[in-house]
Order: structure tokens, then sequence, then C-alpha cells
């Protein structure tokens, strides 16, 4: 059975939106949820049950299997999450952002961008404020998709995971737009064979997060391989995949390589 992962943080205004896309993604899975928290000895956060969510969408309160684990191992939380993730081992994880810019990222670096860099496994991350791809009945609407592409692996990487997630969800009707940015030749990628997904080809003028960000702006999912920090800048900056993150209205599937 799949397993969902949501770190919560504690704070409702920056949870609600991944704890929404968390139980829908269990429950469209058919999967089982798991809510994690680092506890630091004060009093546990408190974990909502997605029960009263499924009731508001009129769905069985007991669909989805839950569990709260309030873990307590390190004295950094982001190290605390990573440890109960790893113990875990769930299939995807569901985490909140914020989308900060300029030199304040220097300064306070987002816990979720820096969990999700550390992951084996895909990472759905959910940026404050954005619409999401939940409706109002709990249902999974994703019917348009951006994959970068740029080098073949990394291209290739996304759409075996976008299939992957096609099929764990039953959706049906997907766009996948495959951008290519850059003077750079496309590179030759043929996509897997998915009755679910037609894939279309694009070019996209600018810079490399600019770009994909206007090509997403109507799409409702962008599912983006990603090697994690690999140069000193990325460090300071932010990989790609951060970056981007911080510009775009819509949820990010963070797919690290070998996964």
């Amino acid at each position: 059975m799949t397993l969902i992962a949501h770190p919560y943080v504690g704070r409702p205004e920056e949870d609600r939106l991944p704890h929404v896309h968390a139980v829908s993604l269990a429950l469209g899975a058919g999967g089982r949820l798991l809510s994690v928290h680092a506890a630091d000895g004060s009093d546990p956060v408190d974990v909502e049950a997605p029960g009263p969510l499924l009731e508001r969408w009129g769905k069985d309160p007991a669909a989805v299997r839950h569990e709260t684990v309030h873990h307590t191992c390190c004295d950094d939380p982001v190290d605390t999450v990573l440890d109960a993730l790893q113990r875990a081992a769930p299939d995807l994880v569901v985490l909140g952002t914020t989308q900060r810019k300029g030199a304040l990222r220097v300064f306070l670096e987002s816990r979720a961008e820096t969990i999700a860099d550390h992951l084996a496994v895909p990472a759905l991350l959910v940026p404050s404020g954005t619409r999401g791809f939940v409706g109002d009945d709990g249902s999974v609407r994703i019917a348009r998709v951006v994959i970068p592409c740029g080098d073949a692996h990394s291209t290739l990487a996304a759409m075996d995971r976008m299939v992957w997630l096609a099929e764990l969800l039953e959706l049906t009707s997907v766009e996948v737009r495959l951008t290519h940015v850059g003077a750079e030749p496309r590179p030759d990628v043929k996509p897997p064979e998915s009755p679910r997904i037609t894939w279309t080809l694009a070019d996209a003028p600018g810079e490399l997060e600019e770009a994909l960000a206007s090509a997403a702006t109507e799409a409702d999912l962008i599912v983006m391989a990603t090697r994690g920090h690999d140069s000193w800048a990325d460090r300071i900056l932010g990989s790609h995949t951060e970056r981007l993150l911080r510009l775009i209205d819509c949820p990010l599937l963070s797919v690290p390589l070998g996964a």
C-alpha cells in the first residue's frame, strides 16, 4: 500500500494546503497517510487527522488510514524529520514551503526545500498561497503538466515519475508539455507509452527559471528531476528546482535522480 508522508510545521497557515494535498493523494491512491512532526520536548503539535476533511468532501472519514509520529532524535528539526522519514520509507513526501526571494533566501533557508534535497523519494512541494490541484470535493485535478526538457537523463527520470503518478491516481487526459529552454539542442528522448498521457514539445525563450515559470502559468503541476545542490552557487542561491519554486503558482514534484 502506498505511503504518503506529510511533515508538519505546526503553523496552521503553512500546514493547511499541504495537508489538503496529502489527504487527497492518499485517498486517490488508496494509501496510508503518515503525519510527521519533529518534537522538541514541548507540548506536541496538534496534527489534524484526515477525517474532518474527508467528511467535508463527502467521503468516508475512515477512507484514509492515518498515523501520527512525534519524532525526537536530533537538535535540528530538519535532521529529526529526515530521520523519521528514513525509518518510515514513504513512497511520496508532501511538503509545504514558502516562496522566499532575494537576499532573504541566503539567511532563511526553507526547511521544506532542505528536506526535499536530502530525500531518496519524490517530494511534492506545495508553496503557500498557490492554487494547488485539489478540487473542492477532494479530487486530484491534474490536466496540464510541465516537465523541463534539459538533459536526457533528467527528462527521462521526470517522465517516468509522471507516468507513475498518473497510474497511481488513475489520472486521465493529462497533457504533459516537455519544455526546452536555451540554445542547446533539445535532447533526444522518447516519452514512455501511457494511455493516460499526451506528450507535447515546446520551446521557451529566456532564462531557465523564468521561462519555465511562464510556461507553467496554466499548469497544474511541474515535474522536475533534481541533483540537489551540486555547486557553491547553488548552496547560496538554491538549486534550479528551488529557484523555480519561488516563481510558480502550482505545486512542484521534485524527483531525485535515482529515485
